[in-house]
């Protein structure tokens, strides 16, 4: 179903006849739908009979059918504005949003940009991606002690593509970290932390801290065995902080261990950090867009420059399928990228044989691993975020 989506979206950019444009996209959305429902429930499905589908299939697959036929919506949306901009030059604009189509189309970039500059797209692609899954899976999560673990199973088992949804949102954090990590990376390689574009490297840093919060705090949430062990070990950190450091601990707590208080409070914190998150990335956006970025000849902004679409757009449109493809791979081969042990129900008698982060977290378990002592390990630990830090004021 995402191949028959995308292949369609595709053709959007692809061929040139409008009304071919139109009919691919329709019939390939189609197809999907047909698909997805073959797949889910052996019964075929004609979109014409969408309103029927709360009768004939249940509340659940009239929601997902509504949302698919909102994609296929979209797609045609996208299909309607890329013909019309064939007829806008680069002092023309639409009428009802001039400076977003200004800066979504008309952005100059320097021509010697490579794929590594499709991955901050791909970021925004993966996290609509978290956003809306996790509201899907708070519809269906209880944030109680006893049933926290069993709605998740719940979600899994007996929601429709309710495995597709789960596995969609803890598969997608993964994948959202590593490109972060190589966002990073291709930053630190193209020396985009140096003045005038210090207040991106800033931005993007302080993002960066806050989605590794929410991560740490979401992987808490299933509450299995590795949740409940992990919350405890990384909120004990807390106590190493002279004066306020135990109160601060037993305030996430709610008490003087990990218990429901715990729980409700990390779901509220999970539910509320993504809107800074969405806020954060705007700027951060904002910032590139009045900056300039960089450019793998780490020079400052140079003048051969094209416009983003459409040159840079199927870039972006490929790294989009691809991503998707390894994505829908790992999901409908029921492969978790999480640790095995968090498939049992936390238990606070038995301690897990190695209490291990995720795998985005492995670096700063090692340093804490090494160090013995627990508080020159965590001041090792926050001195890499230190020496990001130190990046740019080096050269301010």
């Amino acid at each position: 179903m995402l191949y028959c989506f995308f292949i369609g979206f595709m053709g959007i950019f692809i061929h040139k006849n409008k009304l071919f444009k139109l009919l691919i996209c329709y019939s390939l959305g189609a197809m999907g739908l047909n698909l997805f429902f073959i797949l889910a429930g052996n019964i075929h499905f004609d979109i014409n009979i969408l309103l029927f589908s709360s009768v004939v299939w249940g509340l659940e697959a009239a929601e997902t059918a509504v949302v698919l036929f909102l994609f296929i919506v979209v797609a045609n949306c996208l299909a309607i504005i890329n013909i019309k901009m064939k007829s806008f030059t680069m002092t023309q604009t639409y009428n009802l949003v001039p400076v977003v189509l200004n800066e979504l189309f008309f952005y100059p970039t320097p021509n010697n940009f490579n794929y590594f500059y499709c991955v901050g797209f791909l970021l925004g692609l993966l996290l609509s991606f978290q956003f809306v899954t996790g509201i899907l899976v708070a519809c269906y999560y209880i944030p109680k002690v006893g049933i926290a673990f069993t709605s998740v199973d719940y979600l899994i088992r007996d929601i429709v593509v309710g495995w597709f949804i789960s596995f969609l949102h803890s598969n997608g954090a993964s994948f959202f970290l590593s490109f972060i990590y190589i966002h990073i990376i291709r930053s630190i390689c193209y020396s985009s932390f140096q003045t005038p574009k210090h207040k991106i490297w800033l931005s993007g840093l302080m993002l960066f801290l806050i989605l590794s919060l929410t991560a740490f705090i979401g992987y808490v949430l299933p509450w299995g065995q590795m949740s409940f062990w992990g919350a405890t070990v990384i909120i004990n950190f807390l106590t190493v902080v002279p004066y306020i450091g135990s109160p601060l601990a037993r305030l996430l707590w709610g008490g003087f261990n990990v218990n429901k208080a715990t729980l409700n409070r990390f779901f509220v914190l999970h539910f509320i950090i993504p809107v800074f998150v969405s806020f954060i990335s705007v700027l951060h956006i904002i910032l590139i867009h009045q900056f300039g970025g960089s450019n793998p000849l780490h020079t400052g902004n140079i003048k051969e420059t094209i416009t983003f679409h459409p040159y840079f757009k199927i870039k972006d449109m490929l790294g989009m399928i691809l991503v998707c493809s390894c994505l829908s791979e790992l999901i409908c081969y029921s492969f978790h990228l999480g640790h095995s042990v968090n498939y049992i129900l936390a238990n606070p008698l038995i301690t897990p044989e190695h209490i291990v982060p995720e795998w985005y977290f492995l670096a700063l378990y090692g340093i804490l691993r090494a160090i013995p002592n627990k508080l020159f390990g965590i001041i090792s630990m926050f001195s890499l975020i230190i020496h990001f830090i130190q990046a740019f004021i080096l050269h301010e």
